[in-house]
């Protein structure tokens, strides 16, 4: 309820703040499950990822954002998923399969962090065991930056596609799902 409550509110200020473009919108499935796999330049990814799909995004966010008693609890109200990334977070695997297993929407950032200068970092192997556990095609999203206020930016949204699990390991896998988020506005 708290998520769909911030959309409504937040979408004209946002828009107006950091206007955007989105290419590719055609690309998002009109229903069933999925992973939005997206390149993280910006703290405003996830919000740019939550105006432009019409489904809540249950995202996975560093657990050290949820140490904050006030933050953690708005996190866990707007569907974040707490993921412990020092080490294979059991918890977080569990609750990221079940949110695919309810026919939910997932959100991920491969690279796991931020990156500060724009340039792609490598992905971490999580994206591809939820995409090949969880059954599911990956959209692949590359928000071009830098994110400025007063500012249009570029979303871009690659069409669906699933990974072929006889086609390498999961850190192989990763970097695929990577190439096809980079390529995208390139073209």
């Amino acid at each position: 309820m708290l998520y769909k409550v911030l959309k409504i509110i937040l979408y004209p200020i946002f828009n107006l703040v950091f206007p955007y473009k989105v290419y590719g919108k055609d690309n998002i499935p009109k229903g069933g499950k999925y992973i939005v796999a997206s390149n993280h330049i910006s703290l405003l990814d996830p919000i740019y990822l939550v105006m432009v799909f019409p489904k809540i995004i249950n995202f996975i966010g560093k657990k050290e954002l949820f140490d904050k008693p006030i933050l953690g609890a708005f996190l866990r109200g707007v569907h974040v998923i707490s993921v412990d990334r020092s080490t294979i977070d059991r918890n977080a695997v569990r609750h990221s399969l079940e949110v695919l297993n309810n026919n939910e929407i997932l959100g991920i950032f491969p690279e796991g962090t931020r990156s500060k200068d724009l340039k792609p970092l490598p992905p971490k192997p999580g994206v591809a065991l939820f995409a090949l556990k969880g059954e599911c095609p990956i959209i692949p999203v590359r928000l071009q930056g830098p994110v400025k206020p007063f500012r249009k930016n570029n979303i871009y949204i690659g069409e669906p596609f699933y990974l072929d699990r006889k086609k390498g390991n999961m850190k192989f896998q990763a970097r695929y799902i990577m190439k096809n988020i980079i390529k995208l506005g390139d073209e």
